[in-house]
């Protein structure tokens, strides 16, 4: 979603002196819009990847290590194991020593044939160039559009030394693919210091590295994205 999840998870992280864990849980709708780049992410669930957890990198496969998960919206669920850049990125700006992001979708019976797919091996399969039509049907179905829900937790010590947790839910009705332009216009701006933006940085840089976090986090709000911080 072009960082905007990393965005928000960079503003929650400014309550902490140390950061235990960010855990990033995503609810995609399956009437959500999408585009071909989705097509990427059905080839690559059968393929394991790396995170940071507990201070270590380790291996882990997609649709894995699920968790139960209440999201804001009131739907609840268990999320699984998904790869996204954020999970190597964002211990990069911030003291975390695990970070994960995980996905459901609103139809829990698609996440759990998806998980029992790759735990069984048949996805390993199904990975093959003939059956690339077949493989791409599985998920690749693009709808009229469907909210988009995203909660991201941080664990870890507040300014005082206790013990904190504190939750942000973000909630673009308007699916995955208005937030993930949103994202793109945020960081274009940022680039070009304008929309309020100011500094000029050189080399590599990630979303959570923005330097006017409220300023970004206050364009995706002008355009309807809801955004929630909860201690």
């Amino acid at each position: 979603m072009a960082g905007t999840a990393a965005l928000v998870a960079k503003k929650v992280s400014e309550q902490f002196s140390s950061i235990d864990s960010i855990d990033i849980d995503i609810l995609f709708s399956l009437k959500d819009k999408a585009g071909p780049n989705s097509i990427e992410f059905v080839d690559q669930l059968g393929t394991a990847y790396d995170v940071l957890d507990g201070g270590s990198i380790r291996s882990v496969k997609p649709m894995t290590e699920p968790k139960y998960v209440d999201f804001k919206s009131g739907f609840s669920t268990k999320t699984y194991r998904f790869d996204t850049p954020d999970q190597l990125t964002l211990p990069m700006s911030s003291t975390a020593t695990s970070v994960s992001s995980r996905i459901a979708y609103d139809d829990k019976h698609t996440v759990g044939f998806l998980s029992f797919m790759v735990r069984s091996g048949f996805w390993r399969i199904i990975n093959r160039p003939m059956f690339k039509k077949f493989r791409h049907s599985l998920l690749y179905n693009p709808g009229e559009g469907g909210p988009h829900e995203v909660l991201v937790t941080v664990i870890g010590k507040g300014a005082d030394g206790s013990h904190k947790t504190v939750r942000a839910s973000l909630l673009d009705d308007e699916g995955q693919t208005h937030l993930t332009a949103l994202g793109g216009v945020i960081q274009v701006e940022r680039a070009l210091s304008i929309g309020g933006n100011s500094g000029i940085y050189s080399g590599v840089t990630f979303p959570e590295l923005h330097e006017h976090v409220d300023i970004a986090l206050a364009t995706l709000q002008e355009h309807g994205v809801s955004i929630k911080i909860d201690s």
